[in-house]
């Protein structure tokens, strides 16, 4: 009979257990979540379709022009910290599935800071693909960047997408989305 007290008890324990780990894991994303602020006078959403691949001298170089939006992907946002301590965060993108797709392999991704100086990772000759992006830490999603920011710090950010020149165009019209987020680690 006491046997049957200790083991009731034990199970109590380990459920109060289990519920205080969710409760503080669930407390420490709620600061995450608060710890950054996007903002952004553009949307979040990236959608091109393969009528016009580009080259990365003129992909790198593109500003907004809302009569080609199909064709080059621009998102001009600022990440700001909101906290008064030092905020780990990483931009990435979810891709979007379409039944005729362009292979992520042809989709450029080019980062630069607010007055287009390219980020690191971006400062090479070579334009890095979507497809050649690492997997985000936060998503099933491709890491753009990530970084650190300092107590109230603000930081400009603009992404630039294209479909690169060397992807021939069929008959049939393909496209290739992404969203792209900000989120504290």
């Amino acid at each position: 009979m006491h046997k049957r007290k200790y083991v009731i008890v034990f199970i109590i324990v380990i459920i109060i257990i289990f519920f205080l780990m969710l409760w503080h894991e669930n407390m420490v994303n709620k600061d995450k979540s608060k710890a950054i602020r996007v903002s952004s006078s553009y949307k979040n959403e990236i959608n091109l379709v393969d009528s016009f691949p580009m080259s990365d001298s003129i992909g790198k170089n593109m500003v907004y022009d809302e009569d080609n939006v199909s064709v080059q992907g621009y998102y001009e946002f600022e990440v700001e910290s909101t906290v008064s301590y030092k905020t780990k965060y990483e931009i990435y993108a979810m891709e979007q599935y379409y039944s005729q797709a362009i292979h992520p392999n042809y989709i450029k991704v080019y980062l630069t800071d607010g007055d287009n100086v390219p980020i690191e990772g971006y400062d090479t000759l070579s334009v890095p693909t979507f497809y050649d992006l690492k997997n985000s830490f936060h998503s099933i999603g491709k890491k753009i960047y990530s970084g650190t920011l300092n107590p109230n710090e603000k930081k400009k950010f603009i992404l630039r997408v294209w479909v690169s020149d060397a992807y021939s165009i069929s008959t049939i019209e393909k496209k290739c989305g992404m969203l792209v987020y900000v989120e504290a680690k």
